[in-house]
């Protein structure tokens, strides 16, 4: 069992790097089509159409820098959230059994169109971390479980709308319910690795427990052998 809390860290920083930078994104997206979105409804736009045309390009501008900067932070924060993810499975195992091995979690979460069955391997780390921390007497609050099916809840629906409509105030509520399931996930995430941290101590200190009485036994054994001697 390794320490896993730093790669959580990470990761969890680097969410809240991409959450900043979506919703900027978003906020000069919607600002392009409020100010501009006539010329997008123009079969054969013409260069008159670009009235205020330096806007018009500071704000695509705007919004190719955000997204090569996000592309950028969405990446960094895979990467240590795969690893993360691998070394949870992992560690648990040492502990308890899992639906899932750190293999498999790490493809399901990153296998183009079923990356959102993360919810069941998410699901079965939160289940198995609580009834270890329950079963060790470690006081702590809990993952609720109900934050996990919100999130899986909202990216669903969030994932339905951008799939499912052209309307500007379907897309609208789906990247609403796409920010709200990533910050329900973000808090989810937290408490886990609040939790998995504390398990990690649990288990580190039974571990020198049980080196300390082995040395204790192996004492023992030799005061009675250079006794009968």
């Amino acid at each position: 069992m390794e320490e896993n809390t730093l790669r959580g860290k990470r990761t969890l920083f680097w969410m809240k790097v991409c959450l900043v930078l979506g919703i900027l994104t978003a906020i000069l997206c919607g600002a392009m089509y409020l100010g501009y979105g006539e010329i997008f409804q123009m079969e054969n736009p013409t260069p008159d159409s670009f009235q205020g045309g330096f806007g018009f390009l500071a704000l695509v501008l705007f919004i190719l820098l955000f997204g090569f900067v996000g592309s950028i932070a969405v990446s960094v924060e895979a990467l240590f959230w795969l690893l993360w993810t691998y070394r949870a499975v992992k560690n648990l195992r040492v502990l308890t059994t899992t639906q899932f091995s750190p293999v498999v979690a790490v493809l399901l979460g990153v296998v183009p169109y079923i990356a959102v069955l993360h919810f069941f391997v998410f699901r079965d780390l939160v289940a198995k971390q609580q009834g270890e921390l329950v079963r060790r007497g470690i006081g702590f609050t809990l993952v609720p479980q109900n934050l996990v099916n919100g999130w899986a809840l909202l990216c669903l629906v969030g994932i339905v709308a951008a799939l499912t409509s052209e309307s500007v105030a379907v897309l609208t509520f789906g990247a609403i319910c796409g920010f709200a399931s990533y910050i329900a996930y973000m808090k989810a995430f937290a408490i886990y690795i609040e939790g998995e941290h504390r398990l990690f101590e649990a288990y580190k200190d039974e571990e020198f427990r049980k080196k300390v009485d082995q040395v204790l036994r192996e004492r023992e054994i030799e005061k009675a052998a250079a006794a009968e001697l």
